[in-house]
């Protein structure tokens, strides 16, 4: 597909998703702290590399990136606010593990649904093109942005905020190693960084 990088070295993208999948799924804390920590860094990983392949499939498929971007990444930055807005309004009426859990699942689907429409999006003006786009990024910064309070609650601020930004930066790095797979499968090993922190939580004990 035209725009997407040169292959990795070989080996190298399955080698990177392995040592990120440990990051994630055995955290330096242990518990629900830990839990929480790698939500965090799952959520944030996952929406980090999805929002770069949403940006760059609408490089390759409108070609004018200069044109939406800023709507692109307001529209992403918009989504975490509704995020952090809709887990404080949930979490009142679902323990924060299970609130953690959904979270998870959600972003799971996000994932392997968004490889899947972006590659069937229809190519149409900039602007026009850009709602579409615009709809994902939104979903996927609500996905980011919905775990932070859940986890900054057991947490100081500074310390979930430098946690979610390890997964912005692990996000980014898994992206420039398995964007060669392809969109699609792309969007599913982003995923499976949602999955191994929905089985983690799932296995900490109350």
């Amino acid at each position: 597909m035209a725009g997407l990088p040169a292959d990795p070295p070989k080996g190298l993208p399955i080698a990177m998703f392995i040592l990120i999948l440990v990051i994630v799924f055995v955290p330096w804390a242990r518990g629900a702290g830990g839990a929480g920590t790698s939500v965090l860094l799952a959520t944030a990983a996952v929406s980090m590399g999805l929002d770069l392949l949403v940006l760059m499939t609408y490089q390759a498929r409108v070609g004018m990136l200069y044109a939406g971007l800023g709507a692109l990444l307001g529209a992403f930055v918009g989504g975490t606010a509704l995020g952090a807005i809709l887990a404080g309004k949930i979490v009142a009426r679902r323990t924060s593990r299970r609130a953690l859990v959904c979270s998870c699942s959600a972003q799971m689907v996000l994932a392997g649904a968004a490889g899947l429409v972006l590659v069937r999006l229809p190519i149409a003006s900039p602007l026009l093109a850009s709602l579409p786009y615009a709809m994902i990024s939104v979903l996927l910064g609500a996905s980011c942005g919905f775990p932070f309070p859940l986890v900054a609650r057991g947490s100081t601020a500074g310390s979930a905020w430098s946690t979610d930004a390890l997964g912005g930066i692990i996000g980014a790095v898994l992206f420039l190693n398995v964007i060669s797979w392809g969109i699609v499968s792309t969007g599913f090993a982003l995923g499976a960084l949602s999955l191994a922190a929905m089985v983690r939580t799932l296995t900490v004990r109350s």
